[in-house]
């Protein structure tokens, strides 16, 4: 559903270089916290 790449992006804090992908309005994720999942919004 996910690859790999984004996730490990998103789980080291770095949401910056993640807010480029499609998947932030495929998903209606939020980011902008450190160390947040695309998915849930939840911390990891």
């Amino acid at each position: 559903m996910i690859d790999n790449g984004a996730y490990l992006l998103v789980k080291k804090g770095d949401p910056s270089q993640f807010a480029t992908r499609k998947y932030l309005t495929k998903d209606r994720c939020t980011i902008g916290r450190r160390g947040t999942s695309f998915l849930t919004g939840h911390y990891i």
